[in-house]
């Protein structure tokens, strides 16, 4: 599947040389979904360069794929206790907008399968402890970020959707591990 570079959605030079991760010594072993709520895909990846953020990939509105055009598993900063051993996915847009995008909502899951098969993390977000599997940025940020909310978020909803059409196993968070 084709991946156009980060550079198509920012031109500023000195945005673009924040571009950068370090190498990793640890496997993938999750992959961590995020939204971009009311931002755009090109605000949401200039903020998160100046915030010491970044993201793996990005799918458009459109259903296009965006992300590095040199290493793309270099480690990056995005969720603390998680970054080394994860890739970062963003979807543009609010959780109810994605869910009813269904050509964004399946190239996300196209996506999070094919990296889930080639790098053989297993396709579930049950047990978030093992590090292993695909999870929300909400359910790494209530297992390592003392986050409290307990109700289900737009984010579990959309991942819930994907696992449905791409044959993956979803918890809700009572029976998360």
């Amino acid at each position: 599947m084709p991946v156009a570079p980060f550079q198509e959605l920012i031109f500023d030079e000195a945005t673009l040389k924040k571009i950068a991760g370090i190498s990793r010594a640890n496997p993938i072993s999750s992959l961590i979904l995020h939204h971009t709520d009311s931002k755009s895909k090109e605000d949401y990846l200039r903020d998160s360069l100046y915030s010491g953020f970044l993201i793996h990939f990005i799918v458009g509105k459109e259903g296009k794929y965006y992300g590095w055009n040199t290493n793309p598993y270099l480690s990056v900063k995005a969720v603390p206790r998680m970054d080394a051993i994860s890739l970062h996915i963003a979807i543009e847009g609010k959780e109810d907008a994605i869910l009813q995008n269904k050509k964004q909502l399946e190239a996300t899951g196209k996506l999070l399968k094919k990296l889930s098969d080639d790098l053989e993390i297993p396709f579930t977000n049950k047990n978030i402890n093992s590090n292993s599997g695909v999870f929300t940025h909400i359910q790494a940020k209530k297992k390592y970020g003392n986050f409290v909310d307990l109700s289900e978020c737009g984010s579990e909803k959309i991942l819930k959707e994907i696992f449905l059409n791409f044959d993956g196993k979803y918890f809700n968070e009572e029976n998360w591990e």
